[in-house]
């Protein structure tokens, strides 16, 4: 028999029905105490102002089916799934936890030396576990832990100067004497920023407004799929087909592009999904403008199409974690400018993939996938490309 075990997925949403809400603080009661019970159930907002309410935040159906209650019926990865969401709702219902937290700054002298330098490390010891308490913290634990530790009961203290962590400060009282055992001198470079990842270009669009949950992987797929940018080490790096098409599209229709623009559709499409506003008359106001810049644009690349030369990409430099741009020519074909073998209408160009340059439709946008290698251009020789999918 098929039970669903949570609610929908597809949404950022944080509201929790008050019913979940109750039935959330009577398993809390029960299984960890009346103590870790707030005095009212808590209320969250999103700080999101573009986030899809429309759904409940992600939660347990039931909060009586407990992870290990139904461990039996599901796979380990459901199991793994369905745990990390139980505990995290859970404990959203919980008190907070409590700390102490102890700041120490050292004063040193150096003999001769009329300089006095300043260390500083600051701790923190659990004083109550509050919803950490869904996940096995004790605070009777811990404290055994940082006597274990330090010999005497301490902070778990975190030095700001080497950024080490989880290390037992010992007891400590102002006016005490220290003794230097090491010191430690390092140098450090500033790098450029990394390559988003899939996960860091989906934050980075979530903070912009841009998409919704339900549209962000298709986002991603898609960028991959007509080969504006590849993936290196788990890093989504630009092709030169990418870098052409964002350079096109800046040119000629830079105000429908522009990130605030479609921050501002959006927010238009939510208040249309709240009865706020007419769909007919954003969408009026929408498509002339927005159909002249098309056409214009249309016109004006149709224009400036003419032989040029085209860059591969390469791989980052030693001592570069940006990428560029640079490379060798991308290799030529006889066939570039034939009609399409597949839908006829298109005409073939050399594209830049994953395993190297490779024929490709024109009309890869409006759904034709003919692909074809080009002889000694793949990274992978003896692969295939599918002509369809």
């Amino acid at each position: 028999k098929a039970v669903g075990l949570i609610t929908y997925i597809r949404t950022d949403s944080v509201a929790v029905a008050p019913e979940a809400q109750q039935q959330a603080r009577e398993v809390v009661s029960k299984y960890f105490g009346e103590q870790y019970l707030p005095a009212n159930p808590p209320i969250y907002q999103t700080r999101d102002k573009t986030a899809q309410e429309a759904h409940e935040a992600i939660r347990p159906v039931d909060s009586w089916n407990t992870p290990k209650g139904i461990e039996a019926h599901l796979t380990p990865q459901q199991h793994q799934l369905y745990r990390l969401i139980w505990r995290r709702f859970i404990a959203s219902q919980m008190k907070p936890a409590v700390y102490d937290t102890v700041t120490v700054d050292i004063e040193t002298l150096i003999a001769n030396s009329p300089t006095v330098y300043l260390f500083r490390a600051t701790g923190s010891t659990l004083r109550f576990a509050g919803f950490l308490k869904v996940y096995g913290v004790d605070v009777d634990a811990e404290e055994s832990r940082d006597k274990r530790g330090s010999g005497g009961a301490g902070a778990q203290g975190r030095d700001e100067e080497n950024g080490r962590e989880n290390e037992a400060m010992p007891e400590l009282a102002k006016g005490d004497l220290l003794d230097l055992h090491q010191l430690l001198s390092k140098q450090h470079f500033t790098q450029p920023p990394n390559r988003y990842t899939e996960a860091q270009l989906i934050g980075a669009l979530k903070k912009l407004g841009l998409g919704r949950p339900s549209t962000y992987a298709t986002i991603v797929e898609t960028l991959k799929d007509r080969h504006y940018v590849g993936l290196e080490k788990k890093r989504l790096f630009p092709t030169e087909l990418g870098f052409q098409v964002c350079e096109l599209l800046e040119r000629h229709v830079e105000t429908v592009v522009d990130v605030g623009f479609t921050a501002e559709m959006e927010t238009k499409l939510d208040r249309i999904a709240r009865g706020e506003v007419d769909r007919l008359t954003v969408m009026r106001e929408f498509y002339g403008p927005f159909k002249a810049t098309v056409d214009q644009a249309l016109t004006a690349a149709a224009q400036e199409r003419k032989p040029a030369a085209r860059v591969g990409n390469t791989k980052n430099t030693k001592g570069s974690k940006g990428g560029g741009r640079g490379g060798k020519a991308l290799p030529t074909s006889e066939k570039e400018g034939q009609p399409c073998p597949l839908c006829g209408e298109g005409v073939l160009a050399v594209k830049q993939g994953k395993f190297g340059a490779f024929l490709g439709c024109s009309r890869y946008a409006q759904g034709c996938r003919f692909t074809e290698n080009i002889p000694g251009a793949s990274k992978k020789p003896g692969r295939k490309r599918k002509k369809s999918r």
